[in-house]
């Protein structure tokens, strides 16, 4: 763990909660997507992930959930738990960020989510049904290693 806190990724160092390296607000967001006349706050649920250094950078870097290298599709613990995906690979680390509720899917069983990005399985299905398509990965607030292997 002394390894990945000195380390510097992006512009900071690893030492706790980080923020995108953009400047955006630490605070977690209320948008209003209701319109002035229903407004509707979204809320932000904190999920977690085993991820490579180069993806956790970018997570940081762009202030964006980075799509899964394996499909359209970026896999989750929701609520976030370090011991939901035990077969992560040595280097990984286990990252606890912030994402829009309203972003998350369920998958598989209890405790996992997905996030799907452009060109999923979810986004062609919600196009079909009317639905906007999705056409970027969702924000990713107060970014925080929690483990590694």
């Amino acid at each position: 763990k002394d390894a990945v806190r000195t380390q510097i990724v992006g512009s900071q160092p690893v030492v706790g909660p980080q923020l995108p390296s953009k400047n955006l607000d630490s605070k977690l967001p209320k948008v209003n997507v209701g319109g002035l006349d229903n407004p509707i706050e979204d809320e932000m649920s904190t999920v977690g992930r085993w991820m490579s250094m180069e993806e956790y950078t970018k997570m940081i870097d762009s202030g964006k959930v980075q799509m899964s290298p394996n499909g359209n599709t970026t896999y989750v613990a929701t609520p976030s738990n370090i011991e939901a995906f035990p077969a992560a690979k040595p280097g990984s680390v286990f990252t606890e960020f912030d994402v829009n509720s309203q972003s998350l899917y369920p998958a598989g069983k209890e405790g996992w989510g997905q996030i799907p990005g452009p060109g999923s399985l979810i986004d062609r299905l919600n196009q079909k049904k009317g639905l906007p398509a999705i056409t970027e990965m969702p924000d990713a607030r107060n970014i925080n290693i929690k483990g590694e292997k």
